[in-house]
């Protein structure tokens, strides 16, 4: 038996673990989003311990404390345990946790969303099999105690992010340890308060190949030559700091040739796109711009774009371009499935007909607003299948309202229309179940709104009309 989910709480959060003691073949125990608080008196965890087949337990999301962790402790079969979402601490009750020792097979541990700061980081430093360890989004601070945790070597996988974790000067000790794991593939050290100091001992992980170094504090290019001369990293996330790299130092990252996933938003880049980016032919997602801190400008030159035909999102959005941008620049990027060029200005002009060209792709999501469309909505859209979101507002659109659009992609959740010349009735002849945000104000339809267009919408949770009233 593999699985065994679902498990209704009939018992006031309290749950009967011998329940499952028949079960002798159970290999996976999913008792997720429970809400369970405790267990019947004597029928802990330890009532399992004859599960000799049992590998994985899911205890995520329910409210367990730490008492819960002396009863794991006879579970020594396990290779996958998540406590995520509880109410763990282990600062208090750290002999609790110390008896976890006893899992020598655990491979994968998952206390994200708990109330664990660094004495906790001891304990987990004696599971020596672990390869997979999140520590997401607890009350780690500081650096204290990681020389410890980074002695586990190996670790394939580790999840660091939504803490208040940081290597300023003085704290820096623990972290350059972080050079022991040699085997590391994937580091998430987002939403934290770490800057370029850190940033050599991240360049000696070299089986890096997925980094996330988005929401910290990290600005200008110091170190970061030494990171991009890792020749493995497939993914870099350095979102939302502030970063200004100037053409020549965006040279050094453009030699990360086994790149497939770049996010660079909400930075403080400007200038002209580097034209270096045309050399990763393998980037899967150009995230390079978003709406709040980047000024890219200039036009966007269409043999960069041709070039990375592997692309499946690609956003440049909101920055300062000017000039024309025309969609046969991706009549050979057969796997896309999101392009955002929504613009704050009027500078720049997307033309999304001329000249002919045939879409090789099917979009899930399509956001153009603020275009400067033909004021008319684009033809590609007719062969479009599988669209969730669309976003053509603010385009001066005529003509009117595109119920095809509905009626050719049956998944559409989101669908804005708004700031447009749209006329006619809004009439809806069939149901339309995926559909849960629409907003067609300011458009200039006429008419009464049909009285059945809640059964025609019944999933809808926000319908904008304003202030173009029927």
């Amino acid at each position: 038996m593999e699985y065994e989910e679902g498990i209704e709480n009939e018992n006031g959060g309290y749950l009967n673990v011998s329940l499952f003691s028949a079960f002798q073949e159970l290999q996976h125990l999913n008792l997720s989003y429970g809400l369970f608080d405790g267990w019947m008196e004597n029928e802990g965890f330890e009532r399992l311990v004859g599960l000799r087949k049992l590998e994985v337990l899911d205890l995520s999301y329910n409210f367990f404390n730490d008492n819960i962790l002396p009863s794991l402790a006879a579970l020594t079969t396990l290779r996958t345990l998540s406590l995520a979402g509880n109410s763990l601490e282990g600062s208090f009750h750290l002999e609790g946790f110390e008896r976890l020792t006893g899992l020598k097979k655990l491979e994968v541990l998952d206390l994200s969303s708990n109330f664990f700061n660094n004495s906790v980081l001891p304990s987990l430093a004696t599971l020596k099999s672990l390869k997979i360890l999140s520590l997401s989004f607890n009350i780690l601070k500081g650096s204290s105690h990681f020389e410890e945790l980074f002695a586990l070597n190996k670790l394939q996988s580790l999840d660091l992010s939504l803490n208040s974790l940081n290597a300023s000067s003085g704290q820096f000790q623990g972290f350059q340890k972080l050079v022991g794991l040699r085997k590391l593939e994937v580091l998430d050290l987002s939403y934290n308060s770490f800057n370029n100091s850190i940033l050599p001992s991240l360049a000696a992980l070299k089986s890096l190949r997925v980094l996330s170094l988005s929401n910290n504090n990290f600005q200008g290019f110091s170190h970061f030559q030494e990171l991009f001369t890792s020749n493995k990293l497939q993914s870099l996330d350095l979102s939302y700091n502030s970063f200004n790299f100037s053409l020549g130092q965006f040279q050094d990252l453009c030699q990360l040739k086994h790149l497939q996933e770049l996010r660079l938003r909400g930075n403080d880049f400007e200038g002209i796109l580097p034209p270096c980016l045309q050399n990763l032919t393998t980037l899967r997602v150009l995230d390079l711009l978003d709406l709040s801190n980047n000024r890219f400008k200039g036009n966007i030159h269409s043999s960069l774009i041709s070039s990375l035909t592997s692309l499946v999102s690609i956003s440049l959005s909101y920055n300062d371009f000017d000039g024309l941008f025309s969609f046969i620049t991706f009549a050979n990027h057969s796997n896309l499935e999101s392009i955002d060029l929504s613009s704050a200005g009027h500078k720049l002009k997307v033309e999304t007909e001329f000249p002919s060209w045939a879409s090789p792709f099917q979009l899930k999501v399509l956001q153009l607003s603020n275009s400067n469309l033909n004021a008319t909505i684009p033809r590609f859209l007719t062969t479009q299948h599988n669209l969730i979101e669309i976003d053509l507002s603010s385009n001066n659109l005529t003509g009117m309202f595109p119920t095809w659009l509905l009626e050719n992609n049956k998944m559409l959740k989101v669908l804005i229309l708004k700031n447009n010349s749209l006329g006619g009735h809004f009439v809806l002849s069939n149901i339309h179940r995926a559909a849960y945000i629409m907003d067609i104000s300011n458009n200039d339809f006429n008419g009464l709104l049909q009285e059945n267009i809640g059964e025609m919408l019944p999933n809808l949770g926000s319908l904008n009309l304003f202030p173009k009233l029927f």
